[in-house]
This record gives structure tokens, sequence and C-alpha cells, in this order.
């Protein structure tokens, strides 16, 4: 169609932007210049659209002057498939309009998740003597709930873990709602000297459709244990009459001091002493 001979000043998007709910998307945008016109979405393009490029949706687009209140008008997205989209917007796709400037009508990309998508925002490890704790906040920054998912740790290794694994411990949520966050503690049990590398990943296992799936894992985390670790390497007794003599050598396998304890002695036990 060949443009009208009425003449704009110059029309372009002043603002475009999405709005996902579930899995409906409104996307609204804001024209200012001079003249009547139509906006077009596209709801999912590696590269900017141009007027031979098929359009998603469009709508009349009212003008204000640029620089006065915004005046947005909407185009609505219904059952949109679960997924991470490229959306842009295109003023006067159709090229009916003769500009002074047509190289300010595209506007995007912007990106748009429909459906979950659970993130760590934050992971901490708590170490007191031997014992280890995780501390993460877990967030669902999609459209959608997410249901009956894990959050996995993995004590020490060295990259990221994949998809498929569950964790070496694992806290179970049974949903987290769109734009909710919940912080978890789980414990981590027992862990020898040393240091680690630890990870933690938001949907361990794979269990929840999301609209992103690289960014569940949170790491490395560094943290190391230091403790004493204290053994009984030897013990005797010796009987001299009446009198019984006990020698005990005790040794420290750790990497921490002790500077004080207790060495008790069972004179008899038929049973396995306490602790």
């Amino acid at each position: 169609m060949a443009p009208s001979t009425a003449h704009a000043q110059n029309l372009r998007l002043q603002g475009f932007k999405a709005t996902a709910v579930d899995q409906t998307v409104t996307y609204e945008a804001e024209v200012c210049g001079q003249g009547s016109t139509k906006w077009a979405v596209y709801y999912d393009l590696t590269a900017p659209p141009t007027p031979s490029t098929t359009q998603d949706g469009s709508t009349n687009a009212p003008t204000t002057g640029c620089g006065q209140p915004p005046q947005f008008s909407s185009i609505v997205w219904n059952n949109a498939p679960i997924g991470l989209y490229q959306s842009y917007a295109f003023v006067d796709p159709d090229q009916t309009t003769s500009e002074s400037n047509e190289n300010d009508n595209v506007a995007g990309p912007i990106e748009v998740c429909v459906g979950p998508d659970v993130v760590l925002k934050t992971f901490s490890i708590e170490a007191i003597g031997a014992s280890v704790t995780y501390k993460v906040q877990v967030c669902n920054e999609g459209s959608m709930a997410a249901r009956k998912f894990r959050v996995g740790f993995w004590h020490d290794r060295k990259d990221a873990p994949p998809n498929n694994q569950q964790g070496d411990v694992f806290k179970s949520l049974t949903v987290l709602d769109a734009g909710a966050c919940e912080d978890l503690v789980v414990p981590g049990g027992l862990r020898p000297n040393g240091s680690f590398i630890a990870w933690a990943r938001a949907d361990a296992g794979d269990f929840v459709l999301e609209c992103r799936e690289n960014n569940n894992p949170f790491g490395p985390q560094p943290y190391s244990l230091s403790n004493p670790d204290l053994y009984v390497k030897s013990f005797t007794a010796e009987v001299n009459g009446a009198n019984v003599t006990y020698k005990a050598e005790v040794c420290n396998k750790g990497t921490a001091p002790v500077t004080k304890f207790f060495v008790d002695v069972y004179y008899h036990r038929t049973t396995k002493i306490p602790f």
C-alpha cells in the first residue's frame, strides 16, 4: 500500500511493556506523534521486525504528543504456550503514514516469561562444629505457580549439578505461587573436616516445566570445617594386687586444637558404653 499524503512529523513508540499472568500476556504500547496509525506486536522474533514480517496482533493506536502524559493501548495474547519469548512492537508497520523518521518505529525486544520460573536468590552455609546447615531463598519469577518441586543441595562438587539430579539432601515444596518467595533452612548433616565447594539447585530433578531452565543452579559456594577429632589410640590396664592402673594414649587427628577435655574410664561394662 502506498503511503498516504497526510504527513506526520514523526510517529514513534515511546513505551512498550508486557505483563504475563498464567498463560495470558498483555502487551501495552504508547505511541506518540501526529496522525492516526496502528501498532503491531510480534510474540517471538530473533531479530527486529520489518514491514514484511508477519504480525501476531495489531490494533489502532491513539497518539499523544511526545512528552505528554502517556496513553497506552493493549493487545492480548491468550493461551500462550509455556516458554521464554523475545517480543517486539512496530508502529505503522504497514507504512501507511509518511513520516519524517522511519527509524524509531520499532521497540524491543522485551523478554516475556510464560510459565513458572523458580530461582534461588540467596544461598549460604552455616557450619557449627561438624554440623552443616544450608539456607536459601527460593522465588518464583514466572507467570504461573510452580507445583511439587525440590530444592537440592550438593556437599562438594566442582561444577554445577545437572537437571536430573536431586541432590545429596533436598527440600520438597508443594507449591510456590507466581511472584512468591520462601526461605528454607535445610540440615546438611555431619561433615568431615576440610575445604569444600557446595551447590544448590532450584527444581532439582527437573520436575517443573519452566520458561527458563538455565537459571536454577546457585554456586559454587566454598566452605570449610575445622574441628578436633579425638580418639583413643591405645588402652591398657596393669593389676598390682588390689590396685589397677589404667593407661590411655589419646590423639587428635582433627584440624583444630583441644585445650581441655576429660578421659572417662569404665571399670566394668558388659554392654557398650554410653555416649
